[in-house]
């Protein structure tokens, strides 16, 4: 057996402090010095090569050559590709630090890229692996030119770029290596179980592989509350997730929750409910290839163990060994354990969740035969063993615990909503009936949900189950169930599990932040925006400046606890609250209406052509609105292709997907009435906003030119199109902006009601080209209508309705979608006023691409 611990120069630091790189098959945590002190090769569950984190030996450093500096750090946007930073006393040093991608199971590619971004830069370097969890020591040591191999264990090692290193006393390699000024440095680091390719692979190729793999595996999210958070939450899930399809749970093993309190488990597994939370977080921002990876993984596992399935398995679909101990001392505070216990459990709720992912996936069709026959065979494991003891969400002891049913129960409801009518109504028959048991045993006196059968205490566990429709939202158990958790397991904007004995909160365990962000969720489907937002920003800011969230949060010392990071708690930050689709629907709904609320990424044909299959449900539509847009703010030369890209798809092309959608359906009934939303802009470019004039320059001569095919072709289809001025939308706010001060609209600005009456009236006379909002019309128009802005706005609109009209809006934006719906209050007034025409259908479907849902939205 070797010495063990960490080397001197790198004592360990608070959790907080690590970031993690990571290719799908395996991660490294690097510490504020540039020392790798987590590394498990080949793969998630592998023996660690580097093992310092828990006590073990084994490191691999860069650093600075200066002994003062500080540190600091990011992520380049969308990756997990870290920038390393340090300030010394003479300059600033940066090392480009990645696992190189796509992740190959076999062998692990470290790139280190040092950068002289200020100067002649000089940093120290450190190799020395140990393998085995500090077992075994580098052997078989040599060098030819650049290159060095060895053998540790039973892992094959080569390092390249370190042709000036020397043998290190006490094991292993070092270096001084000097980059000049505006030049680089790179090193790669291969370890495989295998024996290594005849030649190194070159770093450029090997950076630019990586670089595109994270553009391609990452979509560029927009439209949640905190975009840039969304979207490294999806990096860390991708960066856990192998090519087999599961998800680590953790990269890391045995960092204690609560020190010297023995709560520290390894998680490099893939648990059924963390893989499942993830892709239902996924589906609800789109349909990602995270979404189907989890789909196929559940669906493999489900299928194949059927009743007797695992809470978790390895990331290749394979058995989680039994726990036992290492000889380390494991992390201050902690003690060092591998493998799980989770192996030995049923945990019924794992199969709700998995109905609830199946019918997600379903929602976006993605769901193919084997998704179909796990979907049926999780229900029949419910009705066999349903009424058995689980070890339950928080694996304890067994117990029929009601989050369990009743996430059964919500899994229940989402599958039959999915499945054909006949199998559907026997699937939420069997809901009815597993509620109506729970609520006989474990509803507590005062009204809301309790643990179990014999535990009347809380358990914030609960509210997820009622969040995803186990009941419907306005069933008194809902809020008070809500109301009690906030009473009971909340202290300053966190949330606990449950209250183990008699102690003030915080003394026996952490804040757990996946309750926190699941408050913040119930909050926002409760209508309480404002609260909402509070819970969500105060568990976001629960991490480091990496930005990985673990298990728990200490709030006392303000420091992270437990494994890092938590698949699933960037899984429920990631989970959106969809305010726009869901404040249009209820205006509707309030108005006496129909509403169905489609997401849906209008730079996408296919998504767009599924949008507009409301008519299955609604029949005919008679309006389309097309209104999505985003935006850069920015100098022509400070935007990206991709962001151009983007911009262009969203606000241009959305609008073209639209009318195409929409017209293939108008023109076979030869009746109905596209409206095209555009700006202004569309006439007189603006600086700062190219892309954007560029894309309603675009759509002013798409409709010309549209609209005269449909004249000469004598269509009684209609196309107009309204001209927006300034509106006041949180737009300002969500797009991005390089600009040295916040962007504002140019006066005038109009509420976006007035916007919504504008686009009401173009409905309703869709003979003319187009309408402006905010400026006089021709005199035909002024008899009825003075002024489209501010003043009283289309007044001769109401009480003109066609009969039966059908609204569908592909809108992007939280007041746009109040506005819209404002529309529809209208065309519900007039219904009114008029009770022999038939009732209106209405369809408001918002784009997830642009929704600026934004501000409002408790979850991202």
């Amino acid at each position: 057996m070797t010495s063990r611990g960490p080397a001197p120069e790198f004592p360990l630091h608070v959790l907080s402090e690590y970031a993690l790189l990571a290719d799908g098959e395996r991660g490294i945590m690097v510490g504020p010095r540039g020392d790798f002190v987590w590394m498990c090769a080949p793969r998630w569950d592998s023996d660690a090569v580097f093992s310092a984190l828990i006590g073990g030996a084994g490191v691999y450093a860069v650093t600075p050559a200066e002994p003062s500096f500080v540190w600091g750090g990011y992520y380049e946007p969308g990756s997990l590709i870290w920038r390393s930073r340090w300030v010394t006393t003479s300059q600033v040093i940066e090392c480009r630090e990645a696992l190189a991608m796509p992740g190959d199971p076999y062998t692990a590619v470290a790139l280190r890229r040092i950068l002289a971004v200020d100067g002649d830069t000089r940093v120290r370097v450190f190799l020395d692996p140990r393998a085995g969890f500090g077992h075994h020591r580098p052997r078989r040591i040599s060098r030819q030119g650049d290159v060095w191999t060895a053998r540790c264990g039973p892992l094959y090692l080569r390092w390249s770029g370190a042709g000036t290193a020397t043998r290190r006393t006490g094991g292993g390699l070092q270096a001084t290596i000097t980059v000049p000024a505006g030049s680089h440095h790179d090193l790669v680091l291969e370890i495989s179980d295998r024996p290594l390719a005849a030649e190194p692979p070159g770093p450029d190729q090997a950076w630019a592989s990586t670089s595109a793999a994270w553009d391609t595996e990452v979509p560029k999210l927009s439209g949640t509350i905190a975009d840039r958070d969304a979207r490294h939450a999806y990096a860390v899930m991708r960066g856990l997730t192998s090519s087999a399809g599961g998800m680590a749970a953790a990269a890391t093993m045995s960092l204690p929750e609560r020190a010297e309190e023995g709560r520290n488990y390894d998680y490099r597994y893939a648990w059924i409910r963390d893989q499942c939370f993830s892709g239902q977080a996924v589906a609800a921002t789109g349909p990602y290839p995270l979404l189907d990876t989890a789909v196929a993984f559940v669906t493999e596992r489900i299928l194949a163990d059927g009743p007797q399935l695992k809470p978790a398995y390895t990331t290749r679909g394979g058995p989680v060994p039994d726990e036992r101990q290492l000889d380390l001392p494991g992390y201050p505070g902690g003690s060092d354990k591998v493998g799980n216990w989770v192996n030995k459990q049923f945990q019924l709720d794992a199969f709700g969740e998995a109905l609830m992912l199946l019918a997600a996936a379903a929602g976006h069709d993605r769901l193919d035969r084997d998704g179909w026959q796990a979907m049926e065979t999780a229900v029949a494991v419910i009705r066999a063993r349903g009424g058995e003891p689980d070890a339950g969400i928080w694996e304890l002891d067994e117990q029929r615990w009601a989050h369990s049913r009743l996430t059964c129960v919500a899994g229940l409801r989402a599958a039959a909503a999915a499945a054909p009518a006949a199998q559907g109504a026997a699937w939420s028959g069997f809901a009815d009936a597993l509620l109506t048991e729970v609520t006989a045993d474990c509803l507590h006196p005062s009204g809301r949900w309790q643990r179990a059968p014999g535990d009347d205490r809380m358990d914030a566990a609960l509210l997820l189950p009622v969040l995803r429709g186990a009941v419907p939202l306005a069933d008194p158990r809902a809020p008070a169930t809500l109301e009690a958790a906030r009473a009971e397991l909340s202290c300053e904007g966190y949330m606990y599990r449950f209250r183990p004995d008699d102690r003030p909160l915080g003394q026996a365990e952490g804040a757990f932040l996946l309750c926190g962000f699941t408050m913040a969720l119930a909050l926002h489907q409760q209508g309480r925006e404002v609260e909402a937002a509070r819970w969500f920003e105060r568990n976001r800011a629960a991490c480091g400046p990496p930005g990985l969230l673990t298990e728990e949060y200490d709030i006392t010392q303000r420091q992270v606890r437990g494994n890092a990071p938590q698949a699933f708690v960037h899984a429920l930050l990631l989970a959106r609250g969809e305010t726009g689709l869901d404040a249009a629907a209820r205006d509707v709904e309030q108005a006496g209406g129909v509403a169905l609320a489609i997401p849906a990424d209008v730079a996408d044909p296919d998504q767009v052509e599924a949008a507009a299959q409301a008519e299955t449900a609604l029949g005919p539509i008679d309006v389309w609105v097309n209104v999505a847009f985003t935006s850069v703010f920015a100098q022509f030369t400070d935007i990206s292709p991709a962001e151009y890209k983007r911009v262009t798809e969203v606000s241009y092309l959305g609008y073209v997907y639209g009318t195409m959608a929409a017209l293939k359906r108008m023109l076979p009934r030869d009746a109905g009435t596209i409206v095209q939303v555009g700006s202004a802009l569309a006439y007189r470019g603006i600086p700062l906003q190219s892309a954007y004039c560029g894309a309603k320059h675009a759509i002013q001569g798409f409709h010309e030119s549209l609209r005269c095919e449909l004249l000469h072709n004598k269509s009684n289809v209609r196309v107009t199109m309204v001209q927006m001025p300034a509106v006041n939308t949180p737009q300002f706010d969500w797009v991005v902006n390089r600009l040295p001060k916040p962007a504002q609209p140019v006066s005038p600005i109009y509420q976006p009601e007035a916007a919504a009456r504008g686009v009401l009236y173009a409905a309703d006379h869709p003979g003319r080209r187009e309408y402006w909002v905010g400026g006089p019309l021709d005199p035909a128009a002024l008899a009825a209508v003075r002024v489209l802005g501010t003043r009283q706005l289309a007044q001769a609109a109401v009480g003109v309705a066609a009969p039966s009209a059908r609204l569908l809006a592909l809108g992007s934006c939280a007041d746009a979608a109040h506005a819209l719906s404002m529309a529809v209050l209208a065309l519900s007034d007039r219904r009114r006023r008029r009770p022999a025409l038939v009732s209106g259908l209405i369809a408001v479907a918002f784009t997830v691409a642009g929704a600026a849902a934004a501000r409002q939205a408790a979850t991202a």
